[in-house]
C-alpha cells in the first residue's frame, strides 16, 4: 500500500518536474474554489472514554464548508497536474440513538480537515476538453470532536489523524474574462469516511 501511494506521488509530481523544465507562457495557472463539504463519518463511533457509555451511532450525512487554493501546469490539453490546499471547516451534527444498553441518547459533533493534494487533471476527450477528471493523494490532518449525551451525563472526547488519502472527482471549466470559473465535486477516502467537496471557483493562466 505505502509503494502504491509514493508511486502515485511520483507520477503526480513528475508531470510538475516537466513542467518547470518547459515552461511556457500561460502553461501554468493558479485559482481559489469555495462551496459545501459532506460526510458520512458518525457512524460506528465505538467507545467513549467513559465505559459507561458505548455506543453504535447510526450513519448521519454532515455538512460543512470547504475552501482551496491551487497552483497547476498544463502538459498538454489532455493532462495537467495540481498542487492544493484544502480547508474544510465546520462539519457539525446532533445524532439521536440507542445504547448497547437501550439507554436513549444525542451526540454532538464537529469535525475540521486540512489537505495538501498532490492531482492530475486528465482532459480525454477530443473538442470537448473542458471537461475533467482528477486523480491523486492528498496528505491531510483531520480534527474531531465529540460530546455525547445521556441520562444528564456527558462525554467528551477529541481526536485527531494524520494521514494520506485517495482523491478522485470530475469537473468543468467555463471561460470567463480573462480567466476559467470551475464546477468540481471530488470525493476522498479517510479515517473520517467518505468526504465529498462541492466547489465553484476561478483560475488564471500565466
Amino acid at each position: 500500500m505505502r509503494f502504491k501511494k509514493f508511486a502515485a506521488s511520483a507520477v503526480i509530481l513528475s508531470i510538475f518536474s516537466c513542467g518547470i523544465a518547459n515552461a511556457d507562457q500561460n502553461k501554468w495557472f493558479g485559482g481559489v474554489e469555495g462551496g459545501r463539504a459532506y460526510t458520512n463519518s458518525l457512524h460506528d463511533y465505538g467507545s467513549t472514554p467513559r465505559d459507561s457509555l458505548d455506543y453504535t451511532i447510526g450513519e448521519a450525512i454532515i455538512y460543512g464548508s470547504a475552501a482551496r487554493i491551487f497552483l497547476g501546469y498544463n502538459i498538454n490539453e489532455y493532462v495537467a497536474g495540481e498542487l492544493g490546499y484544502l480547508s474544510i471547516q465546520n462539519f457539525t451534527s446532533g445524532v439521536k440513538g440507542l445504547s448497547r444498553y437501550g439507554q436513549p441518547f444525542t451526540a454532538n459533533k464537529s469535525v475540521n480537515v486540512s489537505c495538501f493534494d498532490l492531482t492530475a487533471t486528465l482532459r480525454p476527450f477530443d473538442g470537448f476538453n473542458r471537461l475533467f477528471f482528477r486523480v491523486g493523494y492528498g496528505f491531510y490532518t483531520g480534527y474531531s470532536d465529540y460530546t455525547f449525551l445521556t441520562g444528564g451525563d456527558s462525554a467528551p472526547t477529541f481526536l485527531s489523524a494524520s494521514e494520506s488519502m485517495p482523491i478522485v472527482g470530475i469537473g468543468y471549466d467555463l471561460p470567463a474574462g480573462p480567466g476559467n470559473v470551475r464546477f468540481s465535486f471530488n470525493m476522498l477516502s479517510s479515517v473520517f469516511h467518505q468526504t465529498g467537496t462541492q466547489t465553484v471557483g476561478y483560475f488564471l493562466n500565466f
